[in-house]
């Protein structure tokens, strides 16, 4: 193997590990969009087959496993809310911690529940759970400063 292949392993190896670590600190999860997990399998298995299929040397091989692997990692992507802080790509290493919030807005319709906040007079993205409202609120209660404004739209 060659330095570069060398450094490709490394860099995956790290990837996964702090991927894990970031799932595990997520306690409920926002759903996603599957289209990024569909076009990283796809194209980790495009690059999986022809690094085992093709006649090529070791690093070649190596290199396009790496690469289908960098592909899967898509899987692990997550982004929800953790103990202290709002994570809304697992390579946002800080996060939005919850002191920081000024506003929540909560829309709910039917078990779907969106997520709208606001920081520093700007909106952030909007997360998308699957969740009754009072198992949501009961997360909250705990972990978001007692005169936060939450305001809650029920659609029917």
């Amino acid at each position: 193997m060659d330095f570069f292949t060398i450094i490709l392993l490394l860099f995956v190896i790290i990837l996964y590990a702090y991927l894990i670590l970031v799932r595990k600190s997520v306690q409920l999860f926002a759903k996603r969009s599957p289209a990024p997990a569909i076009i990283g399998v796809g194209l980790g298995a495009i690059f999986l087959l022809f690094g085992l299929f093709t006649p090529q040397t070791l690093n070649d091989k190596m290199q396009d496993i790496l690469t289908a692997c960098l592909l899967f990692s898509f899987l692990l992507d997550c982004k929800g809310l953790a103990d202290t802080r709002i994570i809304t790509n697992s390579f946002d290493n800080r996060g939005i911690q919850y002191s920081e919030l000024e506003k929540i807005v909560l829309q709910v319709k039917d078990q779907n529940l969106s997520m709208n906040y606001f920081r520093n007079g700007r909106r952030g993205p909007i997360l998308h759970f699957t969740m009754p409202l009072d198992n949501f609120l009961a997360f909250l209660s705990d972990k978001v400063a007692k005169d936060l404004e939450i305001d809650i739209v029920i659609e029917e």
